[in-house]
């Protein structure tokens, strides 16, 4: 079977902002795909919330590589997904969320990010709840922003 995307959202900054919301989202696809292209106001770490959840639900491993060395890691306990460390230089990211209108099993993404340095970003994360993702929030550690001209778009997969 050939995958179906449809665009649900598309947002390209005007200005700079400390987060960005997919909200209202439809539950009639299979899977979410987010795509951001775009750069910070100076570097910080991305993360993301689901239906407004600050809760310790989030747990993730991830892996990156920079062909000059490795690292790896795991939390169990995290208040938000980690996308990965973005700069001021541009940098892209693509996020899956599997089954996420699904309302019987915890929630799984998977993320695939670089950054101009060369580094490589591979996590896969898991939001501790049934409920279907309705709500996306992505947010900047240290205060920082998502610099003007970047562009996320939110895909249904069928």
């Amino acid at each position: 079977m050939t995958a179906k995307f449809t665009v649900l959202g598309n947002t390209t900054l005007t200005t700079s902002s400390a987060s960005v919301t997919f909200s209202s989202i439809s539950g009639g696809y299979k899977d979410l795909i987010v795509v951001f292209d775009g750069q910070t106001t100076d570097g910080a770490n991305c993360s993301f919330t689901i239906n407004s959840d600050t809760g310790t639900n989030y747990p993730y491993v991830f892996m990156r590589g920079d062909g000059n060395g490795t690292a790896s890691g795991a939390t169990t306990v995290a208040n938000a997904n980690y996308v990965g460390y973005f700069t001021a230089n541009p940098s892209n990211a693509i996020i899956q969320f599997l089954d996420y209108s699904a309302t019987d099993k915890h929630k799984s993404s998977l993320v695939r990010m670089n950054d101009p340095s060369a580094r490589i970003y591979a996590n896969a994360n898991k939001w501790a709840n049934t409920a279907a993702i309705n709500r996306i929030d992505f947010i900047l550690s240290g205060g920082e922003s998502f610099a003007a001209g970047s562009t996320f778009r939110l895909l249904g997969v069928n």
